[in-house]
């Protein structure tokens, strides 16, 4: 039992070797399984952080792929919007100078140029809105009938600077030269005005519009057989420009051709058949040909009304075409329209106060002609006017004012001096009615016809008093100053009224070999030969009535004159 415990022991410390060396065993692989554990959790995590790694590189470059692409198509759209802009800016550009080379209207060209500025700005853009906003106030200024105030001066010469900088930004274009001819041309100043205008037409031989504007330029200083020349090169070359026919027509109808300025006025409208300036000049020619065509004149001012209701100068013209015919409430209707669309609008103003006048309607006259004055301070016509009307409304005093000062603007102005003389002759102060009149002739030494108007008038305040003789002495200066069928018959009227028969039979002849058709001397004739030679003063009034057949008074003379 002892032996067997004992074998016992020996054969169990062994297996407890053996159980130390298995759990060491174990325990190293547990710490190589541990180890390999942790191994492959760092290779995870490093996996996984190359995966995130990876993950976030990929979204960045997707990110900047998307981005590069997304700005490709913006880009892709901006472009396709510029050119769509500058397509539309370019069309813009067109309309704009269409409306104001063909249409004459720069506000709506402005308008236009603005837009394009908004869509595409660019120099060329900038340069026409320049040049389109100048020519507006070309428009205004030439389009005045007064004296500029001191802000459209203002305007004239901002309009002259900007013409100036465009020269100097291009000055191998047109467009600057004809701005700065323009605005001379409303300054009246001719010179630099022609000088610009054949600069443009140096640069650009074939421009219409500049050779229009040269025409234009040479009309208003009445060289009309010049402007002719110019005009018929541009219809000729442009058969299609309305504007060409417009001008010839009014060219021609300077230069008394009124039926073929009719025939390019119509001409013009053919192009155009809303053509309004030319509608309207066709009606001013026919209301201003002999025989007046009153009916024509007013269809064509009506007209124009319709195409453009705020066409002043139409009304203005309807008004003078009932004026014409003694029609004057309605013609005071029509100024008054005028006026309403300008108060500024001078001549409707002189022509409304007129008409007043007419009307015998002298206090509203008088205060129609202080509002014309207002715009012309320094017009001495609308002086004299509105002392016409003081004088028969018997304001004499105030009437001698404006006389006075009439002739302080203008000393040589005869209707002021034949009025004031006038009125000093009839409150019995012939010295002061001389002494205007020999004033005048002083002022008016060297232009021979006004002296032979102021001759005249003071041969009239002779024969008023009732000298022939010094009436016949001055009527005989008027002659030497003027030698006219009217002066002489007026000689021959003072020499009859004298008693100096002879002289005013040799003065008659005189004016038969002048004018053998002048019907007042062939009366005056008759009147100083019936009682003398019945026989001459019948042949003078059988002359007489050839020439006026209506005269009862001298067809009874005549009747008289063949029972003796």
């Amino acid at each position: 039992m002892a032996n067997n415990d004992h074998a016992n022991e020996r054969n169990s410390v062994p297996e407890q070797g053996e159980m130390i060396q298995l759990y060491g065993r174990l325990k190293s692989l547990e710490n190589v399984l541990t180890s390999w554990h942790k191994e492959q959790e760092r290779n995870q995590a490093k996996k996984e952080h190359r995966f995130r790694r990876f993950i976030v590189q990929l979204v960045i470059v997707s990110t900047t792929v998307i981005g590069v692409l997304w700005t490709l198509v913006e880009m892709g759209a901006w472009y396709l919007d510029q050119l769509q802009k500058e397509k539309m800016a370019e069309r813009y550009n067109a309309v704009a100078n269409g409306m104001y080379e063909q249409e004459n209207n720069p506000d709506v060209a402005l308008q236009m140029l603005e837009q394009s500025i908004a869509l595409n700005d660019t120099f060329e853009t900038r340069y026409q809105f320049a040049y389109i906003k100048g020519m507006k106030a070309v428009q205004v200024l030439l389009n005045l009938d007064r004296p500029f105030t001191k802000d459209e001066l203002n305007m004239a010469h901002q309009s002259l600077a900007d013409a100036k900088f465009l020269v100097q930004l291009e000055p191998d274009r047109p467009e600057g030269y004809i701005l700065e001819s323009q605005i001379y041309t409303a300054l009246k100043e001719y010179g630099n005005a022609e000088n610009a205008i054949q600069q443009a037409l140096k640069i650009e031989p074939d421009h219409a519009f500049a050779q229009v504007r040269y025409a234009t330029l040479l009309y208003n200083q009445k060289k009309f057989d010049d402007a002719r020349t110019v005009i018929e090169k541009v219809v000729s070359a442009y058969p299609d420009y309305k504007w060409g026919y417009l001008w010839y027509g009014l060219v021609l109808d300077a230069l008394k051709q009124k039926e073929n300025a009719l025939v390019q006025f119509e001409k013009a409208i053919k192009l155009d058949p809303k053509f309004d300036t030319a509608i309207y000049n066709l009606g001013c020619s026919y209301l201003n040909s002999r025989p007046r065509n009153f009916a024509k004149a007013r269809e064509c001012f009506q007209r124009v009304l319709t195409i453009n209701p705020a066409y002043k100068q139409a009304y203005y013209q309807l008004g003078m075409s009932y004026g014409y015919e003694d029609r004057y409430d309605v013609a005071l209707t029509y100024m008054d329209k005028a006026i309403a669309l300008s108060e500024d609008y001078l001549t409707a103003r002189n022509w409304k106060a007129l008409v007043l006048f007419e009307m015998k309607r002298y206090e509203e006259a008088i205060q129609a002609y202080t509002a014309a004055i207002m715009l012309d301070p320094r017009n001495d016509e609308l002086y004299v006017r509105r002392a016409a009307a003081k004088v028969d409304s018997k304001q004499f005093d105030a009437a001698v004012n404006d006389l006075n000062f009439a002739l302080e603007l203008n000393p040589q102005n005869t209707e002021a001096v034949m009025i004031l003389s006038n009125l000093y002759l009839e409150t019995g102060n012939t010295e002061l009615a001389l002494a205007k009149i020999d004033q005048a002739l002083n002022a008016a030494k060297n232009d021979k016809a006004l002296s032979a108007d102021l001759w005249n008038l003071r041969a009239k305040l002779w024969q008023k008093k009732g000298d022939f003789t010094a009436a016949v002495a001055d009527q005989k200066k008027a002659v030497e100053c003027f030698k006219s069928k009217y002066t002489l018959y007026y000689l021959a009227l003072y020499q009859k009224r004298g008693n100096m028969n002879g002289d005013a039979l040799k003065t008659l002849d005189e004016i038969h070999q002048v004018d053998p058709r002048f019907s007042a001397a062939w009366k005056l004739r008759a009147d100083l030969l019936k009682d003398q030679d019945k026989a001459a003063a019948l042949k003078a009034v059988e002359t007489y009535l050839t020439l006026k057949p209506q005269d009862k008074k001298m067809q009874d003379l005549k009747k008289e004159l063949e029972k003796k």
